[in-house]
């Protein structure tokens, strides 16, 4: 399996892994807390796919002439915003889900990816954990 698939399995299991826990408390603080959680869970899977389909236009991109790249580029951009868009719309629009969990759910790729960054990075493991002599 090549490294950007690896990466994508990886996150996708992250934010699985998060939401699950969001779920949770979810259901723990709220009375009716199934609104929240199918925004949760739509705005996750929306959220991956989004990200799916930004590893695989970085893949397709990298290949072409710079001009062409641009363009497919900022198209496929243009997509993943607006699809972003018409799911934050149905959120709002919708009594079977909640907004605020729509939200969380789409952010969620997002904190992992930068929590998976932040954890990789050795340098921050060096200012945080080790103490420098005096």
């Amino acid at each position: 399996m090549n490294e950007v698939r690896q990466t994508i399995l990886t996150t996708s299991r992250l934010v699985v892994i998060v939401n699950a826990l969001a779920i949770g408390v979810v259901t723990i603080l709220f009375s009716r807390p199934m609104p929240y959680v199918l925004g949760i869970v739509f705005g996750s899977l929306i959220g991956m796919l989004n990200f799916y389909e930004l590893a695989i236009t970085l893949e397709k991109s990298v290949k072409m002439h710079p001009g062409k790249a641009n363009r497919y580029a900022t198209i496929k951009y243009m997509v993943r915003f607006l699809l972003t868009a018409v799911v934050l719309f149905i959120a709002i629009r919708s009594p079977q889900l909640h907004v605020l969990g729509a939200v969380f759910g789409l952010l969620s790729i997002k904190f992992v990816v930068y929590a998976m960054n932040l954890l990789n990075d050795k340098e921050f493991y060096k200012k945080i954990f080790v103490r420098k002599e005096e």
